[in-house]
């Protein structure tokens, strides 16, 4: 080497020609560009794998708490009827104490309650609540349905006439 170039390359000055100085230049971009991807690609995966994670754990969340009141409707369930078991054998003794005859005290009871029954049965649909939504066309009579299968049936080719037989045009070709 020549001292100027010891004493440019000593001072931090590129002594390479301009050519070879661009060459590595470009290598070293790409391999940045390389390596910036890698890490976007890595951050890209974390972030998915993160995401997959979260709506994991949301739909566990949903879970759980659907599960958690289903057992509180099925406890508040249980010990409803056991209340009115119990309420209804007391009225059925008391019933019973006042014809002096407990079993017709129960008689009695179960009677009222088999024409409550009835009475719920015969009454009730007249006044129980229909769907609130309003009714609505069939997919086959929606205006847009008739427009679309219209489209579609006119940009499709027709199905070939040997169907029926299994065989289509290309298929006899090739026999």
């Amino acid at each position: 080497m020549s001292e100027d170039a010891t004493h440019n390359s000593s001072k931090g000055i590129d002594t390479q020609p301009p050519e070879s100085a661009d060459k590595q230049s470009g290598r070293g971009r790409i391999s940045a560009l390389v390596d910036e991807t890698k890490g976007l690609v890595s951050d890209m995966k974390e972030w998915v794998d993160l995401r997959v994670r979260l709506v994991q754990l949301e739909l566990e969340e949903r879970i759980e708490k659907v599960a958690n009141q289903v057992i509180s409707l099925l406890v508040i369930i249980v010990l409803g009827l056991f209340t009115a078991l119990f309420l209804l054998l007391g009225l059925a003794v008391w019933v019973g104490s006042l014809v002096d005859s407990p079993a017709l005290g129960y008689v009695i009871v179960g009677g009222i309650l088999g024409l409550i029954t009835l009475v719920i049965q015969v009454v009730g649909p007249r006044f129980m609540k229909t769907s609130s939504a309003p009714d609505r066309p069939s997919l086959a009579e929606h205006p847009e349905s008739k427009k679309l299968l219209k489209k579609a049936s006119s940009t499709t080719e027709p199905m070939p006439q040997d169907i029926d037989r299994g065989k289509t045009d290309e298929a006899e070709e090739l026999s």
